[in-house]
């Protein structure tokens, strides 16, 4: 859990009701299962991605700014995690300086 603190210290921060709940997500996260949102009837794939190099980022970036920002749709599509979101955000910030570095 990247040493953010025990289980029973994350349930408590984020008012999970139940340890196992906590435990269920994790082994989702870790198998890569999908995770349905309740709130919006939406599905996010959770996934640690792939390794990418610069002009695949360029690419996935340019490929999220076509569609309209949609940071799931090219997540899946390029097999990345949802760090899609801040190589975005880092292309933006950085277009004006013509550089791009992540």
């Amino acid at each position: 859990m990247a040493g953010i603190g025990s289980q029973d210290d994350i349930c408590a921060k984020y008012k999970i009701r139940s340890k196992g709940k906590l435990q269920e997500w994790i082994k989702q996260y870790n198998s890569h299962e999908e995770f349905k949102i309740s709130r919006t009837g939406g599905t996010l794939i959770m996934t640690k991605g792939r390794k990418t190099t610069y002009d695949e980022r360029i690419e996935i970036v340019k490929y999220c700014i076509e569609h309209e920002n949609n940071y799931n749709e090219t997540a899946k599509k390029y097999k990345v995690s949802q760090q899609v979101y801040l190589w975005l955000r880092k292309y933006e910030k950085n277009r004006s300086k013509r550089t791009y570095k992540t």
